[in-house]
C-alpha cells in the first residue's frame, strides 16, 4: 500500500533536484571547505547545501495525499 507513494515521491524527488542542483550551483550556494579540514574533504567545495529544500517538500506533498 505505501510502496506506490514511495515510488512516486522518489520519482518526483529525483527530477525535482536533477533540476534545482544545477541551479543551487550557478547561484553559487554550495559548501565552503576550510583549508585546515581534510585533504579528502576538498573535492566536497561547492556541493549545494540546500538540496534537501528541493526534495523534502516533494515528500512532504505526496505523503499527504
Amino acid at each position: 500500500m505505501l510502496t506506490l507513494p514511495l515510488v512516486v515521491a522518489g520519482v518526483i524527488s529525483w527530477g525535482v533536484t536533477g533540476w534545482g542542483v544545477p541551479r543551487l550551483r550557478a547561484l553559487k550556494l554550495g559548501q565552503v571547505i576550510r583549508e585546515e579540514g581534510p585533504k579528502g574533504h576538498q573535492s566536497k567545495a561547492g556541493t549545494p547545501t540546500m538540496g534537501g529544500l528541493l526534495a523534502v517538500p516533494v515528500g512532504v506533498l505526496v505523503g499527504g495525499l
